[in-house]
C-alpha cells in the first residue's frame, strides 16, 4: 500500500472516531441537561418510573407522549414531574412486594393474612410500601398474595379483614399490580411448576 492510502484510511478512521465522540458526547449532553432541568436524580429514576406506570396499570395501555409530539418518555416526565413521583413510588412497591411474595412462598405458615410488620423474616426496611403502609401478605396453595393500601389510603389495611375470593384472585394478572376498586394495589405470585 501506498503512503497516499494509509493517509486516507487514517483520516477516515479520525473522522468516524471523532463523529462517534461527537454524537456521544452530544447525547450524554442532552439527557444530562434534561435531568437537571426538571431535578431528576439520574436515568434510574426514569427507567422506574416507565416501570412503576406499566406495572400497575396492566389492564390498559398507557399512553406517555401526546400524539403528534416526538418528546417521548423523557419530554411527558419533564412536563408531568409530579407523575414520575408517584410512578416511581408504584415500582418501589412492586418491587418490594415482589420479594416479599417470593419469599413467602419459600416459607410455610402464612395461610391466614398477616401484616408484614408482625412477619419476623421480613427486613424492617422492607415492610411497608412508598406510602409507608404496611403490606398485608398471604401464601397458601403455591399462591402468594401482597397487598397494598395504595397511594390514596390515609391508613393501613386491617389485614383479617380482606376477602378475596379465589375467583377474584385469579382474574388478576400475575406479577402485576392489580388496581382494586378501593384503591388497593395487589400483587399475586403464582409457584412455578418445574
Amino acid at each position: 500500500m501506498s503512503a497516499k492510502l494509509y493517509r486516507r484510511v487514517a483520516v477516515g478512521a479520525c473522522l468516524i472516531l471523532v463523529l462517534f465522540v461527537g454524537v456521544w458526547y452530544f447525547g450524554v449532553w442532552s439527557v444530562r441537561r434534561t435531568f437537571e432541568e426538571t431535578h431528576f436524580d439520574g436515568l434510574s429514576n426514569l427507567l422506574e418510573a416507565s416501570a412503576g406506570r406499566s406495572l400497575a396499570n396492566a389492564d390498559s395501555q398507557v399512553e406517555l407522549v401526546q400524539p403528534g409530539s416526538s418528546a417521548g418518555i423523557l419530554g411527558f416526565y419533564q412536563s408531568h414531574a409530579d407523575e414520575m413521583k408517584k410512578d416511581k413510588a408504584l415500582f418501589q412497591t412492586w418491587s418490594i412486594a415482589l420479594r416479599m411474595a417470593d419469599s413467602a412462598l419459600e416459607r410455610s405458615g402464612l395461610s391466614e393474612w398477616q401484616s408484614s410488620e408482625s412477619v419476623s423474616w421480613i427486613l424492617p426496611g422492607e415492610r411497608a410500601d412508598a406510602w409507608r403502609h404496611p403490606f398485608c401478605l398471604k401464601a397458601d396453595q403455591g399462591v402468594s398474595v401482597v397487598v397494598s393500601a395504595g397511594p390514596q389510603a390515609l391508613a393501613p389495611l386491617t389485614c383479617d379483614k380482606i376477602a378475596l375470593s379465589s375467583d377474584q384472585l385469579s382474574s388478576f394478572k400475575q406479577g402485576r399490580l392489580n388496581r382494586h376498586p378501593s384503591g388497593a394495589l395487589i400483587l399475586v405470585v403464582r409457584r412455578r411448576a418445574t
